[in-house]
Order: C-alpha cells, then sequence, then structure tokens
C-alpha cells in the first residue's frame, strides 16, 4: 500500500544516502523502499525504489542507494511497503543521511496548463503533437517527419510531462504509440495520482518492449483514481540508460 511514509525536508543538488534493514515477512514479493522528490508546492521531480530479495528470515540489511536530490526539491516523501500481492514484510533502522552540501539553483515551479475540459473525450491536451500547449519541461522535444506528421522524443528523465483533471473513483484507459529509437531500455509512460495539495497518493508505469523498427501500440492500461485524487501526472520518458524513444497519439480517455 502507500499509506506508510514520512515527509524528510532535502536540499536541492545534495546527495543522500537511503538504507534500512528488513526482514522477511508473509509477502512473496520484495521489500520495498518508494522515494519520491517534491518541490515546494509538492509538483513530482523524481522517483525510484530500493527492492530487497530476502536470503534468509532474519534481518538483513538492504542495500544502501546514494541519491541526489533533483534542482527545485524541498522535500522527499518515502513509503515502506511490499512489492505487490499480499503479506507483509518488517523494517527497521530506516534511515537517510546528508553526505553533501551542495545546493542547486532553484527552479521556478512549472506553469501548469489544464487540458480542455470534456467528459468522455480526450484528456490530454495536444496529444498527438500536432498543435501547441500541453506538454511541459525542459525534456519535452517535438520532431517532426518527413510526411509531416509530429510527434514526442523522450529520453530518461522526468521532465517531459502533463498535468490531467480526474475525478476519484472513477476509471481512464491511457495508451499511446512509440518508435524505437537509439534507447535500448524500454519506452515508459509513468503516471502519478495527486491530490488538491500535490500529495502523492499512487503510481504507476507503462512499459513497452519493441519489436520491430515502425510504431507500434502500447498496450492500453485501465487505471481508477484513487480517492482523494485531484489530477494525475503523465511524464514519457524511457526506462533508464541513454538514447530516446518516440511517443505519438498519448490518449487518456474516461470509461
Amino acid at each position: 500500500g502507500w499509506h506508510f511514509y514520512q515527509y524528510v525536508p532535502v536540499k536541492p543538488g545534495t546527495k543522500y544516502v537511503i538504507s534500512a534493514t528488513s526482514r522477511k515477512g508473509s509477502a512473496v514479493s520484495q521489500a520495498r523502499i518508494a522515494y519520491f522528490f517534491l518541490d515546494a508546492e509538492g509538483e513530482l521531480l523524481a522517483s525510484d525504489d530500493i527492492l530487497h530479495n530476502h536470503r534468509g528470515a532474519g534481518w538483513e540489511q538492504m542495500p544502501a542507494r546514494t541519491v541526489t536530490a533533483p534542482a527545485g526539491t524541498a522535500r522527499m516523501l518515502v513509503k515502506l511497503l511490499v512489492n505487490g500481492g499480499s503479506g507483509a514484510h518488517d523494517f527497521d533502522n530506516v534511515s537517510i543521511k546528508a553526505l553533501q552540501e551542495t545546493p542547486a539553483p532553484p527552479e521556478s515551479p512549472p506553469v501548469q496548463e489544464e487540458p480542455p475540459s470534456g467528459s468522455l473525450g480526450e484528456l490530454f491536451k495536444n496529444g498527438d503533437f500536432q498543435g501547441s500547449g500541453g506538454w511541459q519541461g525542459p525534456d519535452a522535444v517535438i520532431k517532426t517527419e518527413a510526411g509531416g506528421n509530429k510527434y514526442g522524443s523522450a529520453k530518461y528523465g522526468w521532465h517531459f510531462y502533463q498535468y490531467v483533471p480526474v475525478k476519484p473513483g472513477t476509471k481512464y484507459v491511457i495508451d499511446a504509440a512509440s518508435r524505437k529509437g537509439s534507447a535500448v531500455s524500454q519506452a515508459r509512460i509513468a503516471y502519478f495520482f495527486l491530490d488538491a495539495g500535490g500529495e502523492l497518493l499512487a503510481s504507476g508505469d507503462i512499459l513497452h518492449n519493441h519489436r520491430g523498427a515502425g510504431w507500434e501500440q502500447i498496450p492500453a492500461r485501465t487505471v481508477t483514481a484513487p480517492a482523494g485524487t485531484a489530477r494525475v501526472l503523465v511524464k514519457l520518458l524511457v526506462n533508464g540508460g541513454s538514447g530516446a524513444h518516440d511517443f505519438d497519439n498519448v490518449s487518456m480517455r474516461q470509461l
């Protein structure tokens, strides 16, 4: 679940070491520490996970993770959970320690653009990249094919995104087309459900392994906005490493 957490104030550009011990419980999946870097307005800047496969039945040290707070970070949200399924694992001695303090220049929060209203229609603004607006962030790269079609080109990063207002308890379908680029990793659509104050309620990923060199449909994902959700933050990227993949016809519709 997502409701065992703590907020920790951090400084942008500073390195921190996250560590903990864990003991195997009744869960089959891994022990998981999820962390999210947020700016002063509660907007998500970056996130990741620390996963641990237990070797025995006793307390084990989870591998320490060194992380750097992105520019604009004000605090970190850290959640303890198991990596899916039923059951639980135990945690102890959870620690975050600063390694150094080298603040990066502050960033102003991005100007948020709301997609056009519509109950059952398309919720993304400029999901086909043929117009303007909608997509935000310094990683948002729009290219044009020889035939005139425009598309997005996304690398590994967290700054190619769009906010979409949604209703709690409502189901939505997210899908897109993707074309293999220079990246070795998968194409990735990351989504984050946020409440009105910008607090993270739930998140997930849609990953796609390309089969060829042309445009391919990413399998549609049906998601349900948790209770208290005000909007969803959707980011286009590759699943780690260098290079980029192409995206087009990014869509989100209410069911």
